[in-house]
């Protein structure tokens, strides 16, 4: 069954307290030097946050945010003006300098992938290894504990897969190459009546 537009930019509205999370998260970031000295990042992280967490994803086209944010006309050419382009990726350098700052380890990450004008909320660095760690404590002291904390990979076999040998992965190779090595040298040898004309 294929999900509609509708269902999909529902699905990507994020849920009360993790919203919460991540304006204050937003707040910070805007506040720290990285961004603060630039208004148009500003301006722009703020939008597309806001818009996502708002359930408007599908929304965030580079004519929408150049109209929106840096208010150009409605008209104009996304070909010739890059000032959207220009701007994500002067806000990806930006948000690349405050995550490199140790101190903001352990914060909600708000990424924007390249090709992408729709941020990404990932869990601090210091959640997920705390998260594994409790994991890892709930195993050790109790291994049954492992098969309910762990998720099972319905693709992954029970059956470990045979190791391939070189072999393999040569020999159809080798095959291929002497087929058309034959082909060739048929189409170019001389026929029989060549040969005595």
């Amino acid at each position: 069954m294929e999900k509609t537009k509708a269902s999909a930019a529902e699905e990507r509205v994020v849920a009360g307290k993790e919203a919460a999370a991540i304006r204050r998260q937003l707040e910070r970031i805007v506040a720290d030097d990285a961004l603060r000295s630039s208004r148009r990042s500003v301006a722009f992280l703020k939008y597309i946050v806001e818009q996502t967490l708002d359930g408007n994803a599908d929304d965030l086209k580079e004519r929408t945010i150049g109209v929106e944010v840096f208010g150009k006309s409605l008209t104009y050419d996304t070909n010739l003006d890059h000032a959207v382009r220009t701007a994500a990726t002067e806000l990806r350098k930006r948000l690349a300098i405050y995550y490199g700052d140790e101190t903001h380890r352990n914060e909600i990450r708000i990424a924007l992938v390249p090709g992408s004008y729709v941020p990404q909320f990932r869990p601090s660095a210091g959640a997920v290894a705390d998260e594994a760690l409790q994991v890892i404590e709930q195993t050790a002291v109790h291994p049954a504990a492992a098969s309910s904390t762990l998720v099972h990979d319905p693709l992954e076999s029970s059956e470990p897969e045979p190791p391939r040998s070189r072999w393999g992965l040569i020999l159809p190779v080798l095959l291929v190459t002497c087929a058309l090595g034959a082909l060739v040298k048929m189409r170019t040898s001389p026929t029989p009546r060549e040969l005595f004309c």
